[in-house]
């Protein structure tokens, strides 16, 4: 008689967790950025595919432990409406010397929630993005009391005059032409690390 091995297809939160080397929180937040793949059950419940984990561990690797205290993992967000420049950060992020667990958003709506839920260590954005105007955005998310220490950075192809004209951005905002490059994200994260 033919006997056959039981394959489990899904897995819990904490078992992808234990997997990834990440908090259950950071798992939620691949999730809720799609790097994750899920299946949607009933009442609105999620069931996160463990072949969708197994794959990420491969292209991400786990923490080192001889480097967790001078170069911790850094949750970093990006925001863009343009998913070849996702595309581009999912990319970069990959290449730097800093231990980041990036969430990609290309809705506006889903990275405030996030942000208000889970905040990051760095903000990355476009200062330009359909029925949105960033510009209060940045300013009310500075003076948020619970997201102090949050870096912001932005990429962006409009002018430093138009900016200027638009009120300016709030100091400790960084600046860069859109994309953001290899290397100046690999100073950008380091001096955050640094900071954490």
């Amino acid at each position: 008689m033919a006997t056959y091995q039981k394959v489990t297809t899904f897995c819990s939160t904490q078992e992808a967790a234990e997997m990834l080397g990440l908090s259950t929180d950071e798992v939620d937040a691949l999730v809720d950025s799609r790097a994750i793949e899920v299946w949607d059950g009933a009442h609105g419940s999620k069931h996160i595919l463990r072949e969708s984990v197994q794959a990420l561990c491969k292209t991400s690797p786990a923490p080192d432990p001889d480097r967790s205290h001078s170069r911790p993992l850094l949750r970093v967000y990006v925001m863009d409406a343009d998913r070849s420049v996702l595309s581009h950060y999912r990319d970069s992020l990959g290449q730097i010397s800093t231990q980041v667990l990036p969430v990609f958003f290309d809705s506006i709506f889903d990275a405030l929630l996030k942000i208000g839920s889970h905040p990051p260590d760095v903000l990355i954005l476009d200062l330009w993005t359909p029925a949105v105007d960033w510009f209060p955005m940045i300013q009310a998310l500075c003076n948020a009391p619970e997201l102090h220490g949050l870096k912001i950075a932005v990429g962006t192809q409009l002018s430093e005059n138009l900016i200027t004209g638009r009120g300016g951005l709030p100091d400790a905002v960084e600046l860069f032409q859109k994309p953001i490059a290899v290397p100046e994200l690999d100073v950008l994260m380091a001096t955050r690390a640094c900071r954490h």
